[in-house]
């Protein structure tokens, strides 16, 4: 961390922003200039937060030289995870389609893998149908059979933590953690201990950084069986659907050596076809892409 103080910061700052650095175990090194003092924090600096620093007297502003993942992040392990279930490897140089919510025997044998998702399941049954028509147990226990048939894998949208048992009895190859999970630590708790690949869904106000710092506290938790899935931003255009967010697909590649899966189900665009749009995503270098069946 380098702290770099207001112009002729007093001594007593200075002493302020030293002792915070030794209070959390590391050292200084301090480099005096004619109008300004910059400050080094030694150490590992993950231990701080920036606006730490800057809520001091007199400090203009802090910056790290490390990022604040390290188990995710590419300065530990190079090469790319890839984690296999059920034959399926995601990550590395697959690029794997995932179906939504798929009907017949044929989809399910042309996916290499299946998505599901029970609020959208639920919308092609009427409200006013007898609630047992609509049983999310009997949907998930369904799919999972005619899954576990053909030996595909299984993503199970987990929308309410309630959920999670359910998932578990009946044999949930990996969570897809929607984007309410992205730094909600009383939700990640929940999952971080699991021995279950889990997906992190970036959803359309987040950023790649938040996604970062969501599966390094996963990990600090124990399980690094993680993949991160972006699922579009704000479109320019407000009448438009949500649009790929190429940048951080690049960012988390860049900074993370975890498989990334691309969202599809609410981009879309009158001037881009989805089999163009699954083109741009294999491009990026995304692992993987969930679709939901032509209509």
């Amino acid at each position: 961390m380098i702290i770099v103080m207001q112009k002729q910061a007093s001594e007593q700052s200075i002493t302020t922003v030293v002792q915070l650095i030794r209070e959390h175990g590391l050292h200084e090194h301090i480099s005096r200039g004619i109008e300004r003092t910059i400050i080094g924090a030694v150490g590992d600096e993950r231990v701080f937060l920036p606006e730490e620093f800057e809520a001091l007297p007199q400090v203009e502003r802090a910056m790290r030289v490390v990022n604040e993942w390290r188990i995710v992040g590419r300065e530990v392990k190079k090469e790319d995870t890839v984690i296999k279930i059920k034959g399926v490897s995601f990550g590395g140089d697959s690029f794997l389609t995932i179906l939504s919510n798929p009907i017949n025997e044929e989809e399910i044998i042309k996916a290499h893998a299946l998505y599901l998702d029970l609020i959208e399941a639920d919308t092609k049954f009427s409200i006013y149908q007898q609630k047992e028509l609509v049983n999310q147990e009997y949907m998930l226990h369904t799919l999972f059979d005619k899954a576990h048939h053909h030996n595909k894998p299984v993503l199970f949208h987990l929308r309410d933590i309630r959920q999670l048992d359910m998932a578990l009895k009946y044999g949930v190859d990996m969570l897809y953690l929607g984007a309410e999970f992205i730094g909600n630590r009383l939700l990640l708790d929940e999952v971080r201990q699991l021995n279950i690949p889990l997906v992190l869904e970036k959803g359309r106000q987040h950023t790649a950084y938040e996604s970062l710092l969501s599966a390094e506290y996963i990990a600090l938790g124990g399980n690094h069986q993680l993949l991160f899935c972006e699922s579009g931003t704000l479109h320019f255009d407000p009448q438009q659907p949500l649009r790929l967010d190429i940048e951080a697909i690049l960012t988390l590649k860049a900074q993370s050596h975890l498989p990334v899966l691309v969202n599809t189900l609410s981009l879309g665009s009158k001037d881009v076809t989805p089999e163009h749009l699954h083109k741009i995503i294999k491009i990026t270098g995304a692992n993987g892409v969930l679709y939901k069946r032509k209509n």
